[in-house]
């Protein structure tokens, strides 16, 4: 909500291996009271690997503290 012209977002995705699924950046040319974006990857095969994967969203403004919002889901093999 509320981001600002100038803001940069970081959307990240790392595997259970460690490597990045997503890393993408976003510099916003507007303001906007809300607004959604999403990044995706191409399933590896069959089935995503089973174990953690971490995300992080980093949001940058100028003059600010970065604010970056943490999560993590565990995948099961069926």
């Amino acid at each position: 909500y509320w981001v600002e012209a100038g803001d940069r977002v970081d959307l990240t995705l790392t595997g259970p291996d460690g490597a990045a699924v997503v890393d993408r950046t976003v510099e916003l040319d507007k303001g906007w009271k809300r607004w959604f974006q999403f990044a995706g990857a191409k399933r590896p095969g069959a089935a995503w690997p089973a174990g953690t994967y971490r995300g992080a969203i980093t949001l940058e403004r100028a003059g600010t503290e970065p604010v970056v919002i943490w999560r993590a889901v565990e995948l099961h093999d069926r």
